[in-house]
């Protein structure tokens, strides 16, 4: 099950699905009590993985809380992110969570060109997460949005990949929704 936490986001991606922005209110998002529900009904399903995304899942401040009570089940957890909101702070609490993988979106092997696709500054900050996250051994990988932008970027990408130590890169292919 793919669950869209938020559709805030603190970037604005071009190719992005999230209505993210000033539009999307906290208080319109399903509270910790509904989750607690959803993981519940989820597992009843006999739902074997979960994917905890957004928007930016990590805007949210309630965010551990949820990761908590997904816990309580023995769901297979994915977090994706921007990784730009992953501070060395985050990734040592994330450290006390088990969880499958954290995904990190890099749209290219650069600024030049993942900063055109997600907003400038936004390549460095990412990168940062992701050293964070590695910094506690934690389970990294990372997504790449193919688009017209970084189509001649993705060899790169994967060597990129490869020089931070990252064995599992995906690459999604946009899809109009």
């Amino acid at each position: 099950a793919d669950i869209s936490l938020t559709n805030r986001c603190n970037l604005k991606c071009e190719y992005c699905y999230a209505s993210a922005g000033d539009e999307c209110k906290a208080e319109e998002e399903l509270t910790l009590d509904k989750y607690k529900e959803l993981f519940k009904q989820l597992d009843d399903m006999n739902v074997h993985r979960i994917s905890l995304s957004g928007g930016e899942p990590f805007v949210r401040n309630d965010f551990f809380d949820i990761l908590n009570e997904a816990q309580k089940y023995k769901f297979a957890i994915v977090i994706n992110s921007n990784g730009t909101l992953i501070s060395e702070a985050v990734s040592r609490k994330l450290r006390e969570y088990r969880f499958d993988r954290i995904c990190i979106t890099i749209d290219g092997s650069c600024s030049k060109v993942h900063d055109i696709i997600r907003g400038k500054g936004t390549f460095l900050k990412a990168i940062q997460g992701i050293r964070n996250l590695q910094k506690y051994n934690l389970p990294v990988s990372t997504l790449f949005t193919l688009n017209k932008t970084n189509i001649d970027d993705l060899i790169n990408t994967i060597k990129l990949n490869e020089s931070l130590g990252i064995e599992y890169m995906s690459v999604m292919v946009m899809c109009p929704t």
